[in-house]
């Protein structure tokens, strides 16, 4: 028999006043892998740069848990118990970055480390985040086929699950074309965000699972993508709050593609509703889209 006691809860913050709006910034040394592309690299210096320059300016949010397992052997008629503690801890930085005023980053004489610098606007997180689940399907609609590595000619889906009521946008950042494309809500369904479910598991993009989101077939826009160079990335933001928001102001494009706007526009979009709206969480994504045979290694960015 084996019994889990859990002994202590304890969470402990650096203690810093509450904060408005401030500009930040900070820097990061990033030991370059033999399997990444240098533009990979980069983007992974200039990610970890805006968590250092985050825990610089915020400090770190520290839970700690002790947990004793308890187990119970039986044998010729007499009980051994014997008792072990574990202790897990998990760091989370106290703020959240909102906006990039200023990024750059250099390479080191022997080629080995990319150093970044970053500048941007950010604010402390004083609440618990939700708990969302975000995936990006590739070529099927379950969340095993989970993956942020594209071929020309792939379908791309989207999983979603939270645990509270509340409304959803999904946009994506072109970055050769230096255009956002709104992606959800559809066209057809107006301008306000996608209703969400409590603890409903929703797939977007796909026709054939529409109906288990509420949402009639024929107004699902679905997306395969495609890419101009043997090798883009593409930013998906995946945009959540409790409270009901209306999407970005977007043009109406051809037929085929998504209404779109200026990333300029975007983000002046996305810091007025965040300033707004303390309970907005925003996710994203890098999706690499790559010609046949020019796939490269991408990490996702938690």
């Amino acid at each position: 028999m084996r019994t889990l006691i859990t002994l202590l809860l304890l969470t402990f913050c650096i203690a810093l006043p509450a904060q408005k709006i401030r500009e930040i910034e900070g820097s990061y040394k990033y030991r370059i892998d033999k399997r990444e592309s240098r533009e990979m690299a980069e983007r992974h210096a200039l990610h970890d740069a805006r968590n250092a320059a985050l825990e610089k300016a915020f400090g770190v949010y520290v839970a700690a848990q002790t947990t004793m397992e308890t187990s119970t052997k039986v044998e010729n008629e007499s009980a051994d118990t014997h008792s072990d503690l574990y202790e897990i801890a998990h760091n989370t930085v106290r703020g959240e970055w909102l906006e990039t005023l200023e990024e750059r980053v250099e390479m080191s004489a022997d080629g080995t480390t990319i150093i970044a610098y970053v500048r941007g606007r950010a604010r402390e997180i004083e609440d618990v985040a939700i708990s969302l689940i975000a995936k990006v399907l590739r070529n099927g609609t379950e969340p095993k086929f989970e993956s942020e590595q594209f071929t020309e000619g792939d379908d791309m889906y989207l999983y979603f699950r939270s645990p509270i009521d509340g409304y959803l946008t999904v946009y994506l950042h072109d970055e050769v074309a230096e255009t956002v494309y709104c992606l959800l809500p559809y066209k057809g369904m107006g301008d306000g965000a996608a209703t969400i479910e409590h603890d409903k598991p929703y797939v977007f993009f796909s026709a054939k699972k529409a109906d288990e989101t509420g949402i009639a077939p024929a107004i699902v826009d679905e997306y395969t993508l495609s890419c101009t160079n043997n090798r883009e990335y593409n930013t998906l933001y995946v945009i959540f709050s409790p409270r009901e928001f209306a999407k970005a102001n977007a043009d109406d494009t051809e037929e085929l593609l998504p209404r779109q706007l200026s990333f300029k526009a975007f983000s002046s979009w996305l810091l007025r509703h965040r300033t707004a709206d303390r309970h907005m969480q925003l996710i994203t994504r890098d999706i690499l889209i790559a010609k046949p045979n020019h796939i490269d290694g991408i990490r996702t960015f938690d």
